[in-house]
């Protein structure tokens, strides 16, 4: 599973590179 650090890092990525949609930051479920 990915990691917090990459969850942060991918939201921040335009979703073209791989990134999330622009939403509230929020915590993965685990």
């Amino acid at each position: 599973m990915t990691t917090l650090k990459e969850i942060k890092a991918g939201r921040k990525l335009p979703v073209s590179e791989g990134g999330t949609l622009p939403e509230p930051t929020e915590p993965p479920a685990e």
